[in-house]
């Protein structure tokens, strides 16, 4: 879990080269604003979020049991000079 927490941590466009090493062709991907069926799709959607300004993700809570994990986070970024945050 902590090389997919550390992918995010340094998400930029040299992830998107990375992106088979986390993901499988079916992936199944979904957050707040997002549902992808597939990793050509994720590549996608991560391509358009590089699009923003100075976007970070931080983790807040992480628990994991066996093949389970559960993550939040606070996605940070800015947006036509605006600072946001979404939680998830």
């Amino acid at each position: 879990m902590q090389a997919l927490l550390n992918f995010f941590e340094h998400f930029d466009a040299h992830a998107l080269e990375r992106l088979d090493q986390f993901y499988t062709e079916d992936c199944y991907f979904r957050d707040p604003f997002n549902e992808v069926h597939n990793r050509d799709q994720l590549h996608e959607l991560f391509a358009d979020m590089l699009k923003l300004q100075d976007l970070r993700f931080e983790f807040r809570e992480q628990l994991q049991q066996e093949d389970k994990a559960f993550v939040t986070w606070d996605f940070h970024f800015r947006i036509l000079g605006r600072p946001q945050s979404i939680h998830g």
